[in-house]
């Protein structure tokens, strides 16, 4: 993939890829050493143990390659999946994941920077998976191939045919994809889930607070009879043995609250406005395809079988010209096509918060 890169790059960097690739191949170097410092097994090595002492589920259903090695990858696959969920929607471990995508650039070497925490902790999960489950050796191995190559490929930076390169990069956003890899990331969602954690802090504030709520009145009264003038002021403080700041305390409460119902708010929002505009890159993708593979053929076959029966007598000029005309109207639509196609993948670029769309 980084010959690939070098030779076909899809964009120029911004980032120059020594300085990069220092930095993430030298954090690829620290996570191997601490894997096999801390974790002095592999994935392969323990399958091949647990194959030969019968451990994991599968063992006990004496599958053959056939059907064994396809369930495995799949399980562990699935694993790996609900694992990078995890790493997205728990704030501790999105921490360590946002190394990942904290890279300042784009290409191969990012899909193999993770934290090295992250790194033990996915290697514990998958070994965890391997006793589990019992895949042999073979599956696992496959796995473990399939799993990087796919990373690698999806990460880099590499160019490819115009109608390969739109079709894979459509796949991203589809469905449920969408909410999970790209939404979480808008820089709207980001500002309103910092107000929730804000507003969390502030009922953790108030839980703790140790002063009730303090109400302060303030008068004046005249005595005629005995003509003064008197002041009054008035302190008046809830015990806090029943009351407890709770009126602070249901504030902060009904402001998380909001917070919170404003950042599913955003996120529904702008989930409609993806599948809104994806809905209208699809059409029109399809009619780009339309133009590209019958409409225009179709009118250029027309075009030639005409001005062959124009050269041989058989139609008038005008006849050739409603042809060629035919053609241009064609040629104008599949343009107008193709504009509507980018417009709707820049519209999606910009709501994913991505460089470009594919």
């Amino acid at each position: 993939m980084a010959i690939w890169e070098a030779l076909a790059p899809r964009r120029a960097l911004t980032v120059h890829r020594a300085r990069r690739w220092t930095s993430n191949l030298g954090l690829v170097m620290i996570n191997t050493v601490a894997v096999r410092l801390l974790i002095p097994l592999t994935a392969v090595g323990l399958a091949d143990m647990a194959e030969r002492r019968g451990w994991g589920a599968l063992h006990r259903f004496h599958l053959s390659p056939a059907w064994e090695i396809p369930l495995s990858v799949i399980a562990l696959d699935l694993v790996i999946y609900s694992q990078h969920v995890l790493f997205h929607a728990v704030p501790a471990l999105w921490r360590l994941h946002r190394v990942h995508h904290a890279d300042l650039d784009f290409d191969v070497t990012t899909g193999l920077r993770f934290h090295t925490i992250e790194i033990l902790l996915s290697f514990g999960l998958k070994l965890a998976a391997i006793l589990v489950l019992g895949p042999s050796p073979w599956a696992v191995l496959i796995f473990e191939v399939l799993l990087n190559a796919t990373s690698m490929f999806n990460h880099s930076n590499v160019r490819m045919p115009m109608w390969c390169d739109l079709r894979i990069s459509l796949v991203p956003f589809a469905e449920q994809v969408v909410v999970d890899g790209y939404i979480p990331y808008n820089a709207e969602i980001s500002v309103a889930e910092q107000e929730v954690d804000r507003n969390r802090l502030l009922l953790k504030r108030a839980q703790v607070e140790p002063f009730p709520n303090i109400t302060v009145n303030a008068g004046y009264m005249r005595q005629y009879t005995a003509i003064e003038n008197i002041g009054i002021i008035n302190l008046s403080a809830p015990l806090p043995l029943w009351n407890k700041n709770q009126g602070n305390i249901s504030a902060a409460v009904a402001n998380v609250t909001k917070a919170s119902a404003n950042v599913a708010t955003i996120r529904n929002t702008i989930a409609k406005q993806m599948a809104d505009a994806r809905g209208r890159y699809r059409a029109a993708d399809q009619l780009v395809v339309r133009y590209e593979e019958k409409i225009i053929p179709l009118a250029r076959e027309s075009v030639k079988v005409i001005q062959e029966a124009f050269d041989q007598g058989q139609f008038d000029f005008l006849r050739l010209l409603q042809a060629q005309r035919a053609l241009i109207e064609s040629q104008l639509g599949y343009i107008s096509a193709l504009e509507t196609r980018w417009m709707t993948a820049a519209e999606l670029a910009g709501l994913a918060q991505v460089e470009a769309f594919p």
